[in-house]
């Protein structure tokens, strides 16, 4: 009896701890282009937006950042900003 008692309190212990909150900035890869295909790799303003739908709806979240991509290749880390 005992042990069970000590199993389910671990367990409740366990599933109250490993709940984790949503992450403060999120890393975002990605690949720019011009119209033609080609890679971009000047400083580019890009601006990103969180949706609570895939359509319709008012943005729930927005940042602008300046990029620079190598070769098109680009790292931006969304909430860095806002």
């Amino acid at each position: 009896m005992m042990q069970r008692f000590a199993a389910l309190a671990l367990s409740l212990f366990l599933a109250a701890t490993a709940h984790a909150a949503a992450p403060q900035i999120i890393p975002l890869q990605g690949v720019l282009t011009d119209a033609s295909g080609t890679p971009i790799s000047t400083a580019v303003v890009v601006q990103f937006y969180l949706y609570p739908a895939q359509t319709g709806g008012s943005a729930l979240w927005t940042e602008t950042q300046t990029i620079t991509p190598q070769d098109g290749l680009f790292v931006a880390y969304l909430g860095s900003q806002t």
